[in-house]
């Protein structure tokens, strides 16, 4: 079973900037900063963009958030984004 998304989300976290705290530890510089979701808080982190609490604070709010979502699901579409069938209508 998977962890709930209100532990799993802080964990996820911690785990980033504990990356990010062991990387400057051993000296190595912050070049770039990326994430994509959940990921974009640690690079916020890695950015020095944030301090460590206050992100952690946050990406527990988000996973306190999304834990309410109640029959919540992701859906991955493939197809040619060049195409007219495949890219979105507005």
């Amino acid at each position: 079973t998977p962890a709930p998304t209100e532990v799993l989300h802080p964990l996820l976290f911690g785990i980033g900037a504990a990356w990010v705290d062991a990387l400057r530890a051993a000296g190595v510089p912050t070049a770039a900063a990326i994430g994509h979701s959940l990921g974009e808080y640690a690079a916020l982190y890695a950015a020095d963009r944030g301090d460590r609490r206050a992100l952690a604070a946050l990406v527990r709010a988000r996973g306190d958030a999304l834990a309410r979502c109640a029959g919540g699901a992701m859906v991955a579409v493939r197809g040619d984004w060049h195409s007219s069938d495949s890219a979105p209508k507005t």
